[in-house]
This record gives C-alpha cells, structure tokens and sequence, in this order.
C-alpha cells in the first residue's frame, strides 16, 4: 500500500517538490510516472524539455491547457486518471505524480468521491503526489502527508513577471 502525500497552497514550490521527490526516486533505480492535469504540450516548461531524457521515467501532459472551459478540464481529467491507472498497473511504478490535479478538480467540478476511488486504487500500487493551489479537504483527510506551500512573498507582487527556468 503507497503513501497519499499532497503538496498544495498558493505559494511557490509544489510541482518543484514533487519532482524533486522523483528525481530522488529515480536516482535509487526506481520507475516513475509523472502526469499534468492542466499545462498542455504547446506550454514550454523546462521540466518538460528534460524529463523525457530521464531513463525509468513516464511522462504524460495530459491538460488541455491553462484557457481550457470546465467540460474541456473534467473530460481529460477523468480520462486521464483511468489512463494512469492502467499504466501503474502494467508498469507498477514505485512513484506516480498527478500534478496540478488539485486545480483541474476545483476547475471541472469532478466528483471528490470518484477522485478518491481512482487514487485509492492507484494507491494499491504505488506512492502518489498529488500537487495543486487548491486542495479539496476530503483529499486532505485521507492523505499521509501532506505540505502547504504558502506565499509569503513573491516577486510577482512588485510587478515582475514569472522568469523562465524558476517558474516554467
């Protein structure tokens, strides 16, 4: 049985530490699955660039994209999640990271109660990371760990924009 661990909040760091945690995963010779919820393929994070080198890594970009309507962000969420389930269970991952799911629940309107099937399951296993700014409590509840990331200050207050290669 794997470990819920959660890394959410509004401030800077969650997808950040949870690849930090697969880097570590994979440095001990262990597979990982990394999916996105929301970024889509034409957005140009540097994590994307470099995570398709790493060997014993899956990575999927699953999100329709930061514009996406609501329907757009349930039906891929929901799809995707089925198609993650099915990966862990024929690849059997040691790590699976859902990252920015917490957005793509609060965005869609996605039934908590299904989410919590899918993950539990998945959980059978393998450890997950879920990361997101919004977080809803019934994942929270269940979790083994989890870590607010809060903005205590942020340069984007002062009216700098986000700097490739510490944002995206």
């Amino acid at each position: 049985m794997g470990f819920l661990i959660i890394f959410y909040g509004d401030g800077k760091g969650k997808t950040t530490a949870a690849l930090g945690c697969a880097l570590r995963a994979l440095g001990h010779g262990y597979k990982v699955i990394i999916a996105h919820f929301i970024k889509s393929s034409s957005y140009e994070c540097g994590e994307f660039k470099i995570l398709k080198q790493l060997p014993g890594l899956i990575h999927l970009i699953l999100g329709p994209g930061l514009q996406a309507k609501s329907n757009e962000v349930k039906d891929t969420t929901i799809k995707g999640l089925y198609k993650i389930l099915d990966l862990i269970k024929i690849e059997s991952p040691f790590l699976t990271i859902l990252d920015e799911l917490g957005i793509a629940i609060y965005r869609s309107g996605i039934s908590i109660q299904k989410i919590i099937d899918i993950i539990q399951e998945m959980l059978n296993y393998c450890h997950v990371i879920i990361t997101g700014k919004y977080m809803p409590r019934e994942l929270i509840e269940i979790a083994d760990l989890v870590t607010e990331m809060r903005n205590v200050k942020h340069y984007y207050s002062r009216g700098f924009k986000a700097v490739r290669g510490l944002e995206w």
